[in-house]
């Protein structure tokens, strides 16, 4: 079934014992990674990165999304219980944006918006503001410019951490990085020390994988030079392998 909201794409997929979950094929590793890898908040839906065959059975002329002719990759991410369930409040974001070329909000306009902000209920005691300030990098990161609303759970007051949903326009535009997403941070010059010890990857980490990930590539390299490889030789389509493809030995290249 087809999600309206939005102006992506989007379709509910219904799972067994009534359970849902949603399906979006396109910019979706934002979602993905916001719940496998970023920071380690543990606050964004279960997702991961699903295949789905035959894709043209459900979508219609008018809607169009990159894919090999009949298949296609996306997120699929679990729906929260119900909220007669879990029941859950949505808050506006304090830091959103206008979407307005001309007409910009508070927070663009008043260097001394986070002054209004800290008097205001929720932020103006626990830990939600810090919460927002942790949300800020997490987008930052991400480059997700599309934050407007958050969710809490009800029973636990004020005393819980927002949930991340939606990522889906993080991961834009790699060469720009959007500042203005951290407007909480450089306004309010709050921030958690626990986040600030988090880090992805410790810095001996980083440089390792970055030794290692040339090592690779240099690994590949010499597979080419090998008896006179090709790209096509090396490199496999999933389409292939997943369909019964034969790989095959050095004795029948």
């Amino acid at each position: 079934m087809q999600e309206e909201a939005g102006t992506q794409l989007k379709l509910i997929i219904n799972l067994i014992k009534n359970g849902k979950a949603l399906f979006k094929p396109m910019r979706f590793s934002g979602n993905h990674v916001s719940f496998h890898r970023l920071l380690g908040f543990r606050r964004a839906v279960p997702s991961n990165r699903k295949t789905i065959e035959y894709f043209k059975k459900f979508v219609l002329s008018c809607h169009a999304v990159c894919g090999e002719i009949d298949i296609i990759n996306g997120s699929l991410a679990a729906f929260l219980p119900p909220k007669y369930i879990v029941p859950r409040k949505v808050w506006r974001h304090p830091w959103r944006r206008s979407y307005h070329k001309r007409r910009k909000t508070n927070w663009e306009n008043d260097p001394y918006y986070c002054d209004v902000i800290k008097e205001i209920f929720p932020y103006n005691n626990g830990r939600r503001l810090f919460d927002i300030m942790d949300l800020s990098v997490f987008d930052f990161l991400m480059g997700n410019m599309d934050r407007h609303h958050y969710e809490t759970i009800v029973s636990f007051e004020n005393y819980t951490y927002p949930i991340h949903l939606d990522h889906g326009r993080g991961f834009g535009d790699s060469s720009k990085n959007e500042n203005s997403i951290l407007a909480p941070i450089y306004q309010c010059c709050l921030f958690k020390y626990s986040t600030l010890k988090s880090p992805i990857l410790f810095e001996p980490h980083l440089k390792a994988i970055d030794h290692r990930l040339i090592i690779v590539l240099k690994t590949l390299r010499e597979c080419l030079k090998k008896q006179g490889k090709s790209l096509k030789d090396i490199f496999h389509l999933e389409k292939d392998y997943d369909r019964g493809h034969q790989v095959l030995s050095n004795s029948q290249v």
